[in-house]
């Protein structure tokens, strides 16, 4: 997938393109770091040059091998975001945040 826009939010096209092991090509100006790799698992071009896309999409073509390792890593990455590894995080993120909370009645208000 090419997606050469300069901003933004949290990239989840790009995220299911590589749960697909779709290759993904995109802006370095986007905040696409979270998903992509450039060279490991995606491709991150200047925005403002479209034959860095093209020379990009071509090198990728040509080479069989890095696509398909592209795509294997890809899929790996995206299993991160999987929302029973992110329910967990969110769930020991919680408790480490009540487990410093404290107690209500040991508040002392002052009028």
């Amino acid at each position: 997938m090419l997606f050469p826009s300069r901003m933004e939010g949290f990239p989840i096209s790009a995220l299911e393109a590589a749960a697909t092991g779709t290759l993904v090509v995109c802006s370095e100006e986007s905040n696409f770091g979270e998903v992509i790799d450039n060279w490991q698992n995606g491709v991150k071009v200047s925005v403002n040059k479209a034959e860095f896309y093209r020379d990009a999409l071509i090198e990728l073509m040509e080479n069989r091998e890095r696509l398909s390792t592209f795509a294997s890593k890809s899929v790996a990455l995206a299993k991160k975001f999987d929302w029973k590894n992110i329910t967990q995080q969110y769930e020991t993120e919680y408790g480490e945040v009540l487990a410093k909370t404290t107690e209500p009645s040991d508040f002392t208000v002052t009028i």
